[in-house]
């Protein structure tokens, strides 16, 4: 069950299976200490409960991004690249064109490589309406 996960860092999760476990290691590892200097700056850090999320360096963050793997909790956010798409691509011309091409081509091949179904839990539904 969940709770035997509760205490897993998130590179240690076994159905991560096939994924580069140094890399999501070091990948959480950025991440905390991004998180963590974005706080830091703020007056109310000592007094924000922040504090006790990384007083182990990382391993306080690895496990509540492990449990979010765990339950399969997906955190959403817009990304400014879709607007920024959206209003460029069918108005780019010249260079602008060839760039922004080359700019999807490039993302494209890199959520190919990254999203795949065994990492993000997100499978086709044969039974979806379409």
């Amino acid at each position: 069950g969940i709770f035997t996960y509760t205490n897993c860092l998130f590179h240690e999760l076994p159905r991560l299976e096939g994924l580069d476990r140094e890399f999501a290691q070091a990948t959480v590892e950025e991440s905390a200490a991004l998180l963590e200097e974005s706080w830091i700056s703020r007056e109310d850090y000592e007094t924000s409960g922040m504090v006790a999320l990384f007083e182990e360096g990382s391993k306080s963050f690895s496990r509540l991004v492990a449990l979010f793997e765990m339950n399969n909790i997906d955190v959403e956010v817009t990304n400014p690249w879709d607007e920024f798409a959206k209003q460029r691509v069918p108005v780019a011309t010249g260079d602008e064109a060839e760039g922004l091409a080359a700019v999807i081509r490039e993302k494209e091949i890199v959520m190919q490589c990254v999203v795949k179904e065994e990492i993000t839990g997100v499978f086709d539904d044969e039974s979806s309406e379409e």
